[in-house]
């Protein structure tokens, strides 16, 4: 573990000084139909892998990528290597959509402007880092996208911790999906380049809140955040730390959500402008200009959410409730309303919320600064119109113990009713039916229109001519 950077470099010395006669060659896409039990090196090619069931095995590295080759692997198997990493990215771009990764060390290892994206499947490592790169000079300018699957991150070294992603030099590490498990260790440690965390789960809750430890070769202990940023490592490229955590990222974490190891007179900080956390974040995790809000409803209730107050999204929720759910006072006063003039049709309960991106809901509103418009859904089974009637709807608002008829309601003929509203309580839908008089014209009073319309035009005629024969007398 301490050696790791100076065997991955003697390792990729080797690799560009000698041939590794044990290595098996790819160079066009293949379907594995057997199990390989060595290394296999692709090159400068253009490859899709299917691993078909079947395994990549080797005690070094399983699967070397390098040259300007592009290797995308797909299908269930798995690349496996039981001493040292599973799968080296080297100037070239490698893609893993589905399968398993399984490394003593590092899952996939990127550097020299290699890219690699995860958009599926599984990495686990017993020892070390799901992903990551070196920083040592000559590894700079990866570029790693976490956009589905999983990582998990595990160690068994004394004095050491997990990483499920390692960033340490000049690059880019993107996460937008997927989810980062990492045992008695940290999600993801940055000490140089740039970090855009937007969406994704990183865990870190199987370890014990204080637990610390050693990443890489660096003498400086971290915890077992989510996310670590470490300055005080001092790595060549530090000076490029670029890290930001915004949007929808949901972090589990035991120990500090974000944590910055820095010199105790750095002023540097990292701010979150956006994420799902379970614990509430603390005041020096979050961004000017943003908040920390308590999630009451939806997929992350009663985790928190850093959010700009003005990006809350206002959203209208309902849904019909029974009778006996509504106060007899307000179900008085709603019947003194509808009276005998309408039917009643039913109860509803709406309520305005504020929203984050994900959708949950983190404050509810009974009144708003300008009206909305509301949308309830009508019960099946309703009365049929009767011919030559139309249906007309109406509510009736019951806010504050009183109750207001709204008459300006739209049937959508879809099955809902729509209409405007700055309060939001307990409503009632109620109809009538009533004569439709604006119905077109029959055949048959057409016909007596265009009678008339003739006599008219004959008596017309005479009056004209009588007027003309008048004038030349």
């Amino acid at each position: 573990m301490k050696n790791l950077k100076l065997k991955i470099f003697v390792l990729v010395l080797l690799m560009f000084c000698v041939s590794n006669v044990s290595a098996l060659t790819i160079d066009k896409d293949t379907k594995l139909t057997e199990d390989i039990n060595e290394q296999v090196i692709i090159d400068g090619k253009k490859v899709v892998i299917d691993l078909n069931g079947h395994k990549i095995t080797n005690n070094d590295d399983a699967l070397i990528v390098q040259n300007g080759a592009d290797v995308t692997v797909k299908g269930n198997g798995t690349i496996q290597s039981t001493g040292d990493t599973g799968v080296v990215v080297i100037n070239a771009k490698f893609t893993l959509e589905s399968g398993d990764i399984k490394s003593q060390e590092f899952g996939v290892f990127t550097s020299g402007k290699g890219t690699f994206n995860m958009n599926g499947g599984t990495i686990t490592t017993v020892d070390n880092c799901g992903a990551g790169g070196n920083g040592r000079a000559g590894y700079e300018d990866y570029t790693i996208n976490i956009n589905g699957g999983v990582i998990n991150a595990n160690i068994t070294s004394a004095g050491y911790s997990s990483c499920g992603i390692y960033h340490p030099n000049r690059g880019t590490v993107n996460m937008t999906g997927g989810t980062i498990n990492s045992s008695n260790g940290a999600g993801i440690v940055q000490r140089a380049g740039t970090l855009n965390v937007t969406g994704g789960t990183i865990n870190t809750q199987e370890a014990t809140k204080d637990f610390v430890g050693k990443v890489g070769d660096s003498l400086v202990v971290v915890p077992a955040s989510a996310i670590v940023v470490d300055k005080k490592a001092n790595y060549p490229q530090v000076s490029t730390l670029s890290p930001k955590i915004s949007d929808s990222i949901v972090i589990n974490s035991v120990a500090k959500n974000i944590a910055v190891v820095k010199e105790d007179s750095d002023s540097f900080t990292v701010k979150a402008e956006g994420g799902i956390y379970t614990d509430e974040p603390a005041a020096d995790e979050i961004a000017e200009g943003y908040v920390a809000k308590k999630i009451i409803a939806g997929a992350n209730e009663n985790k928190y959410t850093i959010v700009k107050e003005s990006e809350l999204k206002l959203k209208v929720i309902s849904g019909m409730i029974s009778k006996a759910d509504v106060d007899q006072k307000e179900v008085e006063a709603i019947n003194k309303e509808i009276k005998d003039k309408y039917t009643l049709i039913g109860y509803f309960d709406v309520l305005l919320t504020k929203t984050n991106n994900n959708g949950d809901i983190v404050e509810y509103v009974s009144e708003a600064e300008s009206k909305v418009k509301v949308t309830l859904g009508l019960p099946d089974g309703l009365p049929k119109v009767k011919d030559g009637y139309i249906r007309k709807y109406y509510v009736v608002k019951m806010h504050n113990g009183k109750a207001t008829l709204i008459d300006d309601v739209t049937d959508n003929g879809d099955g809902t009713v729509s209409f405007m509203s700055d309060e939001f309580s307990t409503y009632a839908v109620a109809y009538t039916d009533v004569v439709n008089n604006s119905n077109p014209a029959t055949s048959d009073t057409i016909v007596i229109y265009l009678a008339i319309l003739g006599i008219c035009i004959v008596g017309l005629g005479a009056v004209i001519l009588s007027r003309r024969e008048k004038v030349f007398e």
